[in-house]
């Protein structure tokens, strides 16, 4: 559960965040239509990545997967496309940022997005 993350302040597991999920759940809803390769589980699932992900810090992301992978048994999740972000944010990279070591630096820029 929570607890086994690490105490930041910016985590919220409240009311708000709650909200958030839902609203994150309608949009992905909306935006997806009738498309019957998505269930209701993967749509929450996909809402909770959404919201919260972004916030974790690298090392709270292996344990907030197997919460997940606790709340939502056996859901796999489609690779999202990100079309023509990452090839920027890699050649962004070239151009002077220098990014942590890993995929770290592509991976929390595709979680906010």
């Amino acid at each position: 559960s929570s607890e086994q993350l690490s105490a930041q302040k910016h985590y919220d597991y409240g009311m708000r965040a709650v909200n958030s999920i839902l609203v994150a759940a309608g949009n992905l809803r909306q935006a997806l239509g009738d498309d019957p390769n998505w269930t209701e589980s993967m749509l929450v699932l996909r809402s909770v990545n959404d919201v919260n992900l972004p916030k974790f810090t690298v090392e709270d992301l292996p344990l907030f997967r197997g919460i997940t992978s606790d709340l939502f048994p056996g859901v796999e999740m489609p690779r999202p496309d990100h079309g023509p972000l990452i090839p920027a944010i890699r050649d962004i990279c070239h151009v002077g940022v220098q990014p942590a070591p890993g995929r770290t630096f592509v991976l929390k820029d595709t979680e906010a997005y």
